[in-house]
């Protein structure tokens, strides 16, 4: 097998299938050219345009039924599971050019119908074997026409001239050779196809695997910060110092990516949470509490950003130092956009998911005011108790 007719190291049957259904396929395709190459010497031999003799008729047959057994057998057994689907289909080719020739060697008459046999059995070859074998196969099939003009010629006696056998000869040998030109065009084609698509589908397997990963980290980091909301909600409660979160989500996103594109969309997704991410550095370079800030993904496009040591007044300072980081600078020195957040402050007895539920609706009420905007969320009021008098029992 030359190497145009490898893609990536594979055989192009591996490619293209190579199986039971693909076996099956060819076997049919060529028992309806056999029907089909009967039928005509039928209808010649009745018009009287060709005439086999009985004897030669039923060699014929029989070894042409016996070859189509064959081949049924083959592609229903074990074989059709090792063996190329090119193999089958050349061997299938020869036998046909083996008939054709015996056909045209057994037969009297000009044989009009005998050039047309050899061209469907070459494009019945075409699709599934490789340039070497089907140039391999023309030359045979040629060659055999040649031999069999020749022969008949010879062995017609005296009289017998060789001016037409040759412009016959001539004839079919320019007819496939241009088919030979056609099916390299087309091999060449299908290989240019199927190397796209090889292509094509390595892109999406690399993309697939690439949102695989890229899921199953932000599940990971997600795991993280919920982890620890519950240290810091623990350590806030024994010892009554204060922690906040704070939400974040680029303002009309959505659109932007309808606009330019998801690829795009998830660059500037990635530079927003670095540039989130070295805000934050810097402020824990300046923090002498020691309390690292964490960051991380919190749901769709929006982050999450953990503050130890710090009360609800420097939450918000945070947010607008991280909001002005992103509106001050332009992604991809090309698309400017802008952050809205919200703010939370825990407060002892409520839960990790109220917490996070007030800072959300800080995101949502910043977004619903226009965005680039921070807003705060204040604890959920308690309800008063309702003091229920005791009924005095009687005495």
């Amino acid at each position: 097998m030359s190497h145009f007719d490898t893609i990536d190291g594979a055989p192009i049957e591996q490619l293209s299938g190579n199986g039971p259904v693909s076996a099956a396929r060819q076997y049919f395709l060529a028992l309806g050219l056999y029907l089909m190459w009967a039928a005509l010497a039928w209808l010649s031999h009745s018009t009287g345009q060709t005439t086999v003799a009985a004897d030669a008729t039923v060699i014929l047959l029989a070894g042409i039924i016996a070859t189509n057994i064959m081949f049924f057998a083959l592609a229903h057994s074990t074989a059709k599971h090792w063996l190329p689907l090119s193999t089958v289909v050349l061997a299938q080719s020869v036998f046909g050019i083996a008939w054709v020739t015996l056909y045209s060697f057994l037969s009297s008459g000009p044989g009009e119908i005998v050039p047309f046999i050899y061209v469907t059995t070459l494009l019945f070859a075409t699709s599934n074997i490789e340039r070497r074998a089907l140039f391999q196969l023309v030359v045979f099939s040629a060659a055999s026409y040649g031999l069999v003009i020749i022969l008949k010629r010879v062995l017609g006696g005296p009289e017998a001239t060789f001016g037409p056998g040759i412009v016959q000869i001539l004839v079919f040998a320019g007819a496939v050779a241009w088919i030979l030109m056609y099916c390299g065009r087309l091999h060449d084609l299908r290989l240019q196809l199927m190397r796209r698509n090889a292509s094509l589908q390595s892109i999406i397997d690399k993309m697939a695997r690439t949102s695989e990963q890229r899921d199953a980290d932000a599940s990971s980091k997600r795991h993280y910060m919920m982890e620890s909301l519950i240290r810091e909600k623990g350590r806030t409660d024994r010892s009554n110092n204060p922690f906040s979160v704070c939400i974040f989500d680029m303002d009309g996103f959505d659109a932007f990516i309808e606009q330019h594109g998801s690829l795009t969309g998830e660059r500037v997704l990635k530079s927003f949470a670095q540039r989130i991410r070295g805000a934050l550095r810097a402020m824990d370079a300046a923090n002498p509490s020691g309390f690292k800030r964490r960051f991380g993904p919190f749901a769709n496009e929006e982050y999450i950003v953990i503050l130890p040591q710090t009360g609800l007044t420097g939450a918000e300072h945070c947010a607008e130092r991280i909001c002005e980081a992103i509106r001050k600078r332009t992604f991809d020195d090309t698309y400017r956009q802008t952050v809205s957040g919200g703010v939370a402050e825990y407060k002892r007895g409520e839960t990790i998911p109220e917490l996070l539920a007030r800072a959300d609706e800080g995101l949502r009420n910043a977004k619903q005011a226009g965005g680039d905007r921070v807003v705060r969320s204040q604890p959920r009021k308690l309800r008063p108790a309702v003091i229920v008098p005791l009924r005095k029992l009687p005495s």
